[in-house]
């Protein structure tokens, strides 16, 4: 993992700042130390937020249904996975958001909403 995207600056939700229940240790350290068991990734400093700090993801839905409206933002046909959870999302009688089975979406709401940290890529990708 760790060799492919090394250089790669990678966001991660707020809840990646709670403890692990068995090792205390917290989680987006598990994954920005490889003497912990993971590769060494290249971690943001702070879990993923919109510009004003906030990680609504009302906002986050808007912003990304404002993008793919705009086509800023688009997404291979062949990634069933996004497209089933984009299909999924909805909301309930009340007006709330309903989101199940969304890693996939979710991912994707933590990298629009952290696009400031973005930087060019050298064209190593695989």
């Amino acid at each position: 993992m760790g060799a492919i995207a090394a250089n790669v600056p990678v966001a991660y939700p707020h809840d990646g700042e709670a403890r692990d229940k068995g090792s205390g240790v917290v989680l987006a350290d598990r994954y920005r130390h490889p003497q912990l068991g993971m590769e060494g990734l290249r971690m943001l400093q702070e879990h993923a937020t919109w510009p004003d700090g906030g990680y609504s993801t009302e906002a986050a839905v808007l912003n990304l249904q404002e993008r793919i409206a705009t086509g800023r933002f688009r997404v291979a046909s062949t990634c069933n996975e996004f497209f089933e959870e984009y299909r999924q999302y909805h909301r309930d009688k009340l007006g709330r958001l309903v989101s199940a089975n969304d890693d996939v979406l979710s991912a994707v709401f933590k990298t629009t909403m952290m696009l400031r940290a973005a930087m060019p890529g050298d064209g190593d990708a695989p």
